[in-house]
């Protein structure tokens, strides 16, 4: 592959952003911090609700579990007692109905996936704020080469983060979809594009 081909197709000049700190890509950085906050809080939120689903399933299957243990080493002693039979068998099919449903819901594991979303999440709303910080510093000094990678670097995260989600938060899915500024100050630019707009809406 020749030196040309490893190239990036884009170049971001980091002296252009500097000058003007109201650029789109600016904002659309901005945007994405905002949208990787959000996502980062309603995980959190999430793992914080699967686990205390978790604990609520978990205490009563400790306390039957204890109980059925009990009941058994007395029914040893019982010399057949059928109450104490029967207590035995109740304790242990509600036992096994418990982990049953323990391990159907998973919450546990809901739980854990949930907190490694929102580090991701976390993860790359600090990198962004990192390289928004790049430009608004007057005391950086970044290669354009370098700035470059590091926007790609974002999308990249963002796109793969995406894609790892098993389970997806009401609150995310209740959010409301935001229309690009960006997008729409071009289509009113630029009249000609208005059907691609129309269309983009209805993908």
């Amino acid at each position: 592959m020749t030196q040309e081909n490893t190239k990036s197709d884009v170049n971001i000049v980091v002296q252009e952003l500097k000058q003007d700190r109201t650029d789109a890509l600016l904002r659309h950085l901005q945007a994405r911090r905002e949208d990787c906050e959000d996502r980062r809080r309603a995980y959190w939120l999430f793992h914080r609700t699967m686990r205390t689903r978790h604990n609520w399933l978990s205490i009563p299957l400790l306390m039957v579990s204890s109980a059925t243990g009990v009941v058994s080493a007395a029914q040893l002693n019982s010399n057949g007692n059928r109450s104490i039979i029967i207590g035995t068998t109740v304790l242990g099919v509600l036992s096994a109905v418990l982990t049953a449903v323990q391990r159907y819901c998973a919450f546990s594991e809901r739980a854990e996936n949930a907190k490694l979303m929102a580090k991701s999440w976390s993860r790359i709303c600090r990198k962004i704020e990192n390289t928004i910080i790049y430009i608004f510093s007057n005391a950086c000094k970044i290669d354009d080469t370098v700035f470059t990678k590091l926007v790609e670097e974002i999308q990249k995260d963002v796109e793969s983060v995406a894609q790892q989600a098993d389970d997806m938060p009401v609150t995310l899915l209740e959010k409301p979809r935001k229309t690009s500024v960006h997008f729409n100050e071009t289509v009113k630019a630029d009249p000609d594009r208005k059907s691609t707009r129309l269309n983009s809406s209805h993908a």
